[in-house]
């Protein structure tokens, strides 16, 4: 169990952070995060807990994987529920189409799966 100082530690370390997104960006982080926690609990089912060292790397290449595998199936998603909208301006007279974007840290949502799993081949490959 960790103790109050570690705890508070780890608080402010969190603290010193910043996420930016706009729309529905932030769920890159969050998909990421439960693919993460879905490949941890599959493997302690499947493997037992502890689990050997030599699979961890692997754990996280699925887990990444996974998470884009939900990101990439929640922004069809959203793309197919996000229809275009024209307007037209009054002082000019031009159409305007209005579309909401989802971005995390200005990268458009839609390419953060390819992001993913390149950043999953990485982890499994770094020593």
């Amino acid at each position: 169990m960790a103790t109050s100082h570690q705890v508070q530690k780890s608080v402010k370390a969190i603290e010193d952070k910043m996420v930016i997104w706009r729309g529905s960006g932030v769920l890159v982080l969050v998909l990421a995060v439960v693919g993460l926690l879905v490949s941890q609990g599959l493997a302690w089912a499947l493997l037992g807990d502890p689990l050997p060292s030599s699979y961890i790397p692997a754990r996280d290449m699925i887990g990444i994987w996974l998470g884009a595998g939900f990101l990439f199936v929640t922004n069809l998603a959203l793309e197919r529920s996000n229809k275009p909208r024209t307007v037209i301006d009054k002082e000019t007279g031009k159409e305007l189409v209005l579309k909401e974007k989802h971005d995390f840290f200005f990268v458009p949502m839609k390419y953060w799966p390819y992001l993913l799993l390149l950043l999953g081949v990485i982890a499994y490959f770094k020593k």
